[in-house]
């Protein structure tokens, strides 16, 4: 997967201008109005010189400096809590088939496999529907459906392990996109 991404997928074209690759970019820039059906206008040279001294001046610093101290805390954040409800139930769902539904190993790794297929399937969906939703609302809907997968185990009081498979799954999937 990461060898045809790598192949097929280009590089941005600011970054290709900022690398001084302007020919490239141009090409790249091309690909992409074939594909929308649409040109872009040229570029001005007052567009360039903001994009080269933007990028010449940057430091990581200015993440913790207003305007970006915000989104950095909020995206951090989300990060954070994201990772670990995603590194646990990645890494405690088999054991939790085995001990409390005691589930054969073939059958609880079964399930950790369904799981981690949603987690790929939530990936790619936001990767084609991310820019059509848009980030902020794409996010708030994947930690509200996991949030919520979450909590129905939460209040059930006798789960069943259909019920949990299900629930780690949808959580799993919508925390990975």
């Amino acid at each position: 997967l990461l060898i045809g991404l790598r192949r097929n997928l280009p590089e941005s074209p600011r970054w290709l201008v900022n690398k001084g690759q302007l020919d490239e970019a141009d090409r790249v820039t091309s690909q992409f109005e074939k594909s929308a059906g649409s040109n872009l206008p040229p570029p001005t040279a007052t567009e360039f010189a903001q994009t080269s001294s933007q990028s010449a001046g940057f430091s990581w610093t200015e993440l913790l400096r207003p305007p970006y101290l915000q989104r950095t805390l909020v995206i951090w954040i989300n990060w954070c809590a994201t990772a670990v409800i995603a590194f646990a139930l990645g890494v405690w769902i088999t054991t939790i088939y085995r001990t409390v539904f005691h589930l054969s190993i073939q059958n609880s790794l079964r399930l950790g496999i369904i799981m981690s297929v949603c987690a790929l399937v939530g990936s790619t969906l936001c990767a084609f529907f991310i820019d059509l939703v848009g980030r902020r609302l794409w996010l708030v809907i994947a930690q509200f459906i996991a949030a919520t997968a979450v909590l129905i185990v939460a209040v059930v009081p006798s789960p069943t392990v259909a019920l949990v498979a299900a629930c780690a799954s949808i959580a799993y999937g919508a925390s990975s996109s």
